[in-house]
C-alpha cells in the first residue's frame, strides 16, 4: 500500500492549492506571478480615476483594468494602470487604494487594499491561510442579490485529435450588501440560462469575499416536478424501510 501514498499526497496537495486559488479570487495565480516579478517594490497610496471595460484577452476577464493616480513619499504623482483584475473588484472613481509597485516601472502596479466608501478597508489578495479559510463553506455567510450581465463572448477550446468545444462565458456585475462592487467573469461555464448583455440574473455570494459567487439558475417547471417526485419517492422508501 505504500506505493499509493505518494500519489495520494500529490493529489491532496493539488486539491488544496486548487481550492485556495479558487477562493483567492479571479486571476489570483496571474496576480501572484506578477507580485513575484516585482523588483524593489514600494507601497504607495492613490485613488481610482477610471475603470475600463473587461478584457478577456488581457487578464481573462478576471476584473476591469483600473486607472490610478498614485503619489510617492516625495509627493510626486503618476498615472498608472492596474491590469491584474483586482480579484474581481471594481472600485468606483475616487476610491482610495494602497498600491504595490516596482520603482521606476509603473506597469507593475497592483492594488493591495481598497478603502471602500461604505465597507471600509479590505485587502484585495488574501494570504494563503486566508484563501484556504475562505474555501471552507460557512453556514450563514452567503447572501443573494440581483446582478447585471455586462458581456458575453465566444471561446473555442481545442482538444486532442482535432476536436473542439465552444463555450459562451458571461461577465457579471453586482453590488454586495456592504457596497463593494464586483465585476468579473462568471466562474460557472455550465451556466445555461438564456440571458443577453443587459439582462439580470440572481447570484449567491460569499459575504466575506463577494467575488466568490455563483449564479442561481431557476429550474424549469419539469425539473421542479422531477425533483419533487424524487423527494417523495425517497421519503417513501426511507419510511417503508424504517417501519418494515
Amino acid at each position: 500500500m505504500a506505493f499509493l501514498f505518494v500519489p495520494l499526497v500529490f493529489f491532496a496537495a493539488a486539491l488544496v492549492v486548487s481550492c485556495a486559488l479558487r477562493a483567492a479570487g479571479p486571476g489570483a495565480f496571474a496576480a501572484w506571478r506578477r507580485h513575484r516579478a516585482l523588483r524593489d517594490p514600494m507601497a504607495v497610496r492613490g485613488r481610482v480615476t477610471a475603470a475600463e471595460r473587461l478584457d478577456n484577452g488581457l487578464n481573462g476577464a478576471a476584473g476591469p483594468p483600473l486607472r490610478l493616480m498614485v503619489q510617492d513619499e516625495h509627493g510626486n504623482q503618476t498615472e498608472v494602470r492596474a491590469v491584474d483584475g483586482s480579484a474581481g473588484y471594481e472600485p468606483p472613481p475616487g476610491t482610495e487604494v494602497e498600491v504595490m509597485i516596482s520603482a521606476g516601472n509603473p506597469s507593475t502596479a497592483r492594488i493591495d487594499h481598497v478603502h471602500w466608501p461604505e465597507a471600509g478597508t479590505h485587502r484585495v489578495w488574501p494570504s494563503w491561510v486566508d484563501a484556504l479559510a475562505r474555501a471552507v463553506p460557512v453556514p450563514g455567510r452567503f447572501a443573494e442579490t440581483d446582478a447585471e450581465v455586462t458581456g458575453m463572448w465566444r471561446e473555442v477550446h481545442r482538444k486532442a485529435r482535432g476536436a473542439s468545444t465552444i463555450e459562451f462565458p458571461t461577465a457579471i456585475r453586482f453590488v454586495a450588501y456592504d457596497g463593494r462592487i464586483v465585476h468579473t467573469r462568471n466562474p460557472d461555464l455550465r451556466f445555461t440560462a438564456p440571458v443577453t448583455p443587459g439582462g439580470t440574473v440572481r447570484v449567491r455570494y460569499d459575504t466575506a469575499f463577494p467575488p466568490r459567487f455563483r449564479v442561481v439558475q431557476p429550474r424549469a417547471s419539469h425539473q421542479r416536478l422531477i425533483l419533487q417526485v424524487s423527494v417523495i419517492l425517497v421519503a417513501g422508501i426511507v419510511l417503508w424501510a424504517a417501519t418494515g
